[in-house]
């Protein structure tokens, strides 16, 4: 009986600190000595059950000072994740020439200025694979959200590189090197194992369903091997193919309707679903449309630089607006990225569509900070952020 009142005492306690909104720490910096660098330490039973209770990731950290060793909860802020839009690049996206598709490339582009990459942060062709090996190259996951049930249904896999002396270097400042030395798809099947494994275990844990969005390139998507050897990933992790969506561009798409068409078939019969990102909508109509929802993909993705437009230009709603119809008359969902600002939330619901993936919602989250997002279902301030 002791036990149920301090639990119940405990659980009010928390329930307040949520309403409230209180930080107890910034996981950024120690309280006591300001140290920059807190490692996770393990939750208890009741700290990991409070998380589902108030719809909050909780987590322990310790500081990594030697004369420090200062002990912590943490429970964030729901504005904290999305009230800043920080620079967000997936692989190769500003980076690569326009005539090449890029490689895990997000539609969700920086709202910052991203600064122009620079000799010393990019890697030579030997140095490739000893970061490799060290594994100096991490995959962040940004939820992609459905706001009608409030549940996360996605995550898209973003790289970036965890450099020793340089902290986190985004794309733009390594990638260009490795498309020239042509070892881009060494990279790019290092992450899709990568994301194919963090899917499984996220599956073994009953976090599945989820689609994990990848980003390829085209020498990847038309590589004679690929499916074969995406197969045998699936193979040994026991993942469901039907987790992973394969995202390629819309110029990726077009360039060769026959191989396209043949390289999506084969990619579906083993499971896989397709998604196409970076539609160009500057000269589209109701036939460039219906031509491309004739290829046999699952999800047209909307970017950012669309999404501003949306707000302000009439002949952009309508375009849209006739990509939503006729994508829901050929079974293709429709994901919109970038979602920074309530105003352009309001605009994608005017649509009638819900998938959508931004700022708004949550940034782009370590392994870790995926993983408590999903268990405690931390997207139920939904409500609060649309008021």
């Amino acid at each position: 009986m002791i036990a149920l009142r301090i639990l119940i005492v405990l659980g009010i306690g928390l329930i307040l600190i949520r309403v409230l909104g209180a930080t107890w720490f910034s996981k950024s910096q120690c309280p006591r000595c300001g140290h920059s660098k807190l490692s996770r330490i393990p939750r208890t039973t009741i700290e990991h059950l409070a998380g589902k209770v108030l719809f909050a990731p909780l987590r322990r950290y310790r500081c990594q000072a030697d004369q420090c060793g200062w002990e912590g909860l943490a429970i964030y802020r729901e504005k904290s994740r999305a009230q800043k839009p920080i620079r967000q690049e997936s692989i190769g996206q500003a980076a690569l020439p326009a005539n090449k598709a890029s490689s895990f490339a997000s539609s969700t582009h920086p709202s910052l200025a991203t600064p122009a990459a620079t000799p010393e942060l990019l890697f030579s062709n030997v140095q490739i694979h000893r970061l490799l090996e060290k594994e100096e190259f991490i995959i962040h996951y940004q939820p992609i959200v459905n706001t009608k049930t409030k549940n996360i249904v996605g995550m898209e896999a973003l790289l970036r590189w965890q450099h020793p002396e340089k902290g986190l270097l985004f794309p733009d400042q390594f990638i260009p090197n490795a498309e020239k030395s042509k070892l881009l798809l060494l990279v790019e099947k290092w992450a899709i194992s990568k994301v194919i494994l963090q899917a499984a275990c996220w599956q073994s844990q009953r976090l599945i369903p989820l689609t994990i969005s990848i980003n390829i390139s085209s020498d990847l998507f038309y590589q004679s091997s690929f499916i074969s050897w995406i197969s045998e990933e699936f193979s040994k992790s026991h993942l469901n193919p039907k987790t992973i969506e394969l995202e390629i561009s819309e110029k990726m798409l077009r360039h060769n309707h026959k191989i396209s068409q043949a390289s999506i078939n084969k990619l579906r019969e083993v499971g896989i679903k397709v998604a196409v990102s970076e539609l160009d909508t500057s000269n589209i109509d109701a036939s460039s449309i219906k031509s491309l929802l004739q290829f046999s993909f699952d999800t047209l993705k909307i970017n950012r630089s669309i999404m501003n437009q949306l707000t302000i230009s009439m002949e952009e709603f309508e375009k849209i607006s006739l990509i939503a119809n006729l994508s829901e008359r050929y079974d293709v969902d429709l994901v919109f990225e970038g979602i920074e600002t309530a105003d352009q939330l309001n605009t994608v619901h005017s649509l009638g569509c819900t998938i959508v993936q931004g700022y708004l919602f949550d940034k782009p989250l370590t392994e870790g900070d995926a993983l408590d997002v999903l268990e405690a279902n931390w997207l139920g301030r939904m409500n609060r952020l649309q008021k």
